[in-house]
Parts: C-alpha cells; structure tokens; sequence
C-alpha cells in the first residue's frame, strides 16, 4: 500500500512539474519601452571644441575661366542674403560655430609645372601662388563670420583641406589626375603649407590644422592603372594609400618647421567613413610608424555611413577602432568629423549623437549648411540645388529660403560650445535617444538634448544628475516649432517629466 502511494504522489508530482513546465496562460506581453534617461552632468567623457561649418566654392569644375563655381552660392546672393545667413549663423543668438574648414582647390600653383613658385619647396614664394580667384566667398564667408564671433567673445579655429593636387603634382599631369607624382611630394606639401599660411597671414584667420585629402581612400574612382581623371561629376581628389599618408605626417611637418609654422598641426586626410579609417588601414599605418605618429595632431574622418549595404564598398558604420589604436599609443590626441551629411529633421542629430558617443570625437563639421542653385554637377549628367539636405538654399535670382535643417543644428550647436565636456547619457527606449555637455567651468551651461525619432509623442522621464539647478530653459525643433523657446520646466527634486513631440529635438539649458 506504502508502495502504490508513493508511486502516486511521484506520478504526480511529475504531471505537475510537465504542467507547469509546458503551462500556456494565454497571456500575452506587450512589449512598451520605457522612455527613462538619466543624465549624468557629474559623469564627463571627453573634451568638446565645438561644431562647425564649412562654406564650399570650386569642388568640381574642370575649367574655371567656363564655369566660375560657387556651390553655396554668395557669388550671386543678394547682399541681403548673404547678410542674413552671416547673421543667423555666426551671431551670439545664431549657431554660435567654433570651427571652420576651408578647401584648397587644384588651381592655385598653376596648371603646369613652369608656374611653381620655385624650384625649392623648403622655401615659400608666396607672390607665386594664386590663393584669391577661386576662393573670393570662402573667404568672404570665414572673414565676416569671425567678424561676428568675435563681436560676442567667441573664437574661430580652421582646418584646411586639399580637395586635390595641381595637375603637374600628379603622375597623370591633368586636373584630377589619380596619383601624387613622388618626385612632387614635397611641392604638393608645400602647396598646403603655402595656402595654410596665406589665410593666417592674408585673412587672419585661425588655421591650426592641415588635412592631406577628401575622400582619397576611394580607390574605386578611377580605373585601377588611373588612365583617366576620373567621372565629370566627381569632386576634386586623388588616391592616398596609407603609406603615403605616414609620408606625408613627415614631409609636411619638415614643411612646416622650415617655414617656422610650428603653430599648424597634422591630420591623416579625410577618409569617408571612421570604418575605412579603421578597416583600410590608415590608422594603423600612422599607429606603427613612430614618426607619422608623433607629427599627428588631430584624428579626422567624414562620417558618411550607409549601414543598409553591408556587401558594398561603400558600406560605413560607426566605429572608435582605429580611433582607440592611435590613442592607445596617443592618449590625448582629438579626433574630429570633418564633413557629416545632413539628413532630415532628428536622423541628423541622432546620426551627430553617433559621431560624438560611438566615434569618440571632440569636434563636429557637417558638410557645407548652404546650396546655391544649380551649382552642383550629379551623376546623372544634371546640375542641381546642392548633393544633399542643408540648412539654407540661394536661389538663382540671389534670394534665400532657410530649410528646416538649420534649425535642427541650432539645437546642438548652441548647447556643445568649446570648452565644454561630452557628458555620459544613458536612456531605453532606442527611439528616443540623448546627449549632454557639461559645463566644465566655462560660462556655458549645462545642457542635455532629447531626440525622438519615433513617429509618435512620447511622456519621457528625465533624472538629470550633477545639478543644483531647479529648472532649465527649453528650446524645440519639430514639424511645426522652429527652435521654439517653451515654458520653463522646474526639477521635482531630481527628476522631470516632458512631454516629446514626435519627430522633435529639445534642448534642456540649465538656469
């Protein structure tokens, strides 16, 4: 009898574990994020030197005594336009930008080699370089825009770029010619060093950095023996190696010191994506060569990242590796996006909160905030109002349309001044996302961002740390608010609750 009961109650206790084990309530969860970000004002990251612009004027014309290029455009804006962009972006109540980029074209040493400045590239002939035909707006633009600035207390800091070699400095001998020659290396450095010092000299304008390339990672343009310049519609370029980019940290600096502009560092170029800066081999080039290293100054990328063609060579993500490589060797060198498309409304803040937070950089460039009509050549054989999104468009009889792209910038810039700190967020809702800049003892307040990219409204709840403050300033961008001044919001203890429009981005100042 003993037996026969407990043989039942294991029976039982066995149906009953598979029972439980296999139960099927009928309960379904519905999955709902939690919209809780915490900001940590206490918790910085890294140094912030602010975001930027950058005007561009000759970028693909073959022949500019044809076509006078002006891709955004003041050549034929109105005075009043062009007073107002000035205005809106570089005033105190503007975007309020601490960095600048300025091209270097192929058309200022000449189109052969009988127009160089001289046969020693150690020494500038500066009367020898034609720095002013193709440059008259940027110049306009960066000098006005200083102007301004300075009007507030502010400070400008630029970059040059070499959008592309002179013909006679290219193994081709013509306008976009694939290779550097490697017996003119030292003159393409020089052409650099000379343009450098021109706009410190010429417009007093602030350049610390110069930059080897646009884009030269991609090989892909030319036939591989570069028998041709290239398609029409590309902009100016040639292909460095990475190799040639560990060269020319050491030619240029050897430039440089020789003209005694200690003053101006190095960068590696411009590689399309931080991926190619990584996966191409550029960082670990300059990571394994113990002079190019030392002669670095500053890291910088574009951040063109298509996620959605993982198979293509176009493919980018966002990514710090070869970012973390240099600084393992480097610890306190910058890194800094120098030309992040624009995309439409949140995307575009979101896709800068990538750059800052999973790239690592300390600085920000989109690419060029104006478009002038019909000024840009695409590849459909086309000329348009631009390649892509921006902030404002001129039109062809000089008047202005301001895009909604400039208001969503003005979120951000106005919140990550120079001197501040990139401060830590954390958030759970992947759709509505965060970043902060600490204050970090400058005049500057603390400020955070929320960006909701989602389609619908969202109650987000807010606990903000490492302040004392009990109310903060807010200003939104959305489909119908322009960087709309709203209502104070107060802290309740540390905590606040904010109603997020869908498709908005809110900047928090602290009072």
């Amino acid at each position: 009898m003993k037996k026969s009961i407990l043989f039942t109650i294991i029976i039982l206790l066995s149906f009953s574990s598979f029972s439980q084990r296999y139960l099927n309530t009928g309960i379904k969860v519905n999955v709902v994020p939690d919209t809780e970000i915490t900001v940590y004002f206490d918790r910085p990251l890294c140094d912030w030197d602010g975001f930027g612009v950058n005007y561009v004027e000759a970028c693909q014309t073959r022949d500019y005594s044809k076509f006078q290029q002006d891709y955004c455009g003041f050549s034929f804006a109105t005075e009043e336009t062009r007073t107002k962009i000035l205005d809106l972006i570089f005033n105190e109540d503007g975007w309020k930008p601490a960095l600048t980029k300025l091209f270097l074209d192929p058309f200022h040493e000449g189109m052969n080699k009988a127009e160089n400045d001289n046969n020693d590239p150690l020494k500038l002939n500066m009367n020898e370089f034609e720095h002013e035909t193709t440059t008259q707006w940027m110049r306009y633009f960066n000098r006005e825009g200083q102007k301004r600035i300075q009007a507030w207390g502010g400070k400008l800091t630029g970059i040059t770029t070499l959008y592309g070699p002179t013909p006679w400095q290219t193994e081709q001998k013509y306008l976009l010619g694939r290779n550097i020659d490697q017996n003119e290396k030292y003159e393409v450095a020089e052409y650099m060093v000379s343009w450098a010092k021109f706009l410190r000299d010429k417009e007093n304008l602030d350049i610390r950095y110069i930059s080897f390339h646009n884009e030269g990672d991609a090989y892909y343009r030319w036939p591989r023996d570069g028998s041709n310049p290239g398609e029409d519609h590309r902009d100016y370029n040639s292909y460095w190696t990475p190799e040639q980019v560990a060269d020319f940290l050491k030619i240029t600096k050897e430039v440089l010191d020789a003209n005694d502009m200690k003053e101006v560092g190095l960068t590696p170029g411009e590689t399309q994506t931080w991926f190619r800066f990584d996966t191409w081999g550029y960082a670990t080039a300059i990571a394994n060569d113990e002079e190019a290293l030392k002669n670095l100054t500053l890291m910088t990328s574009h951040s063109f990242t298509p996620l959605d063609i993982p198979n293509s060579v176009y493919y980018g993500d966002f990514r710090s590796v070869g970012q973390d490589l240099i600084r393992s060797k480097k610890p306190d060198i910058k890194a800094w996006v120098t030309s992040r498309p624009w995309a439409e409304g949140p995307e575009f803040i979101n896709n800068i909160r990538r750059d800052i937070y999973e790239c690592k950089v300390n600085g920000l460039i989109p690419w060029a905030p104006i478009s002038g009509a019909k000024q840009w050549l695409g590849s459909n054989g086309e000329y348009s109002d631009g390649s892509m999104d921006g902030a404002f468009k001129i039109n062809e009889d000089g008047s202005l349309e301001i895009l909604k792209g400039y208001y969503y910038y003005k979120q951000i810039t106005r919140a990550g001044q120079p001197g501040m700190k990139v401060a830590q967020v954390t958030y759970l809702d992947p759709a509505v996302t965060a970043i902060a800049f600490s204050s970090n003892n400058t005049k500057n307040p603390n400020a955070f961002l929320i960006i909701n990219k989602s389609e619908n409204d969202k109650e987000v709840e807010i606990t903000v740390r490492g302040s004392n403050s009990k109310s903060f300033e807010v200003f939104r961008t959305s489909a119908v608010d322009d960087y709309k001044q709203l209502n104070d919001i107060k802290m309740s203890g540390k905590n606040l609750i904010y109603y997020s429009p869908a498709g908005s981005v809110t900047t928090f100042f602290e009072k």
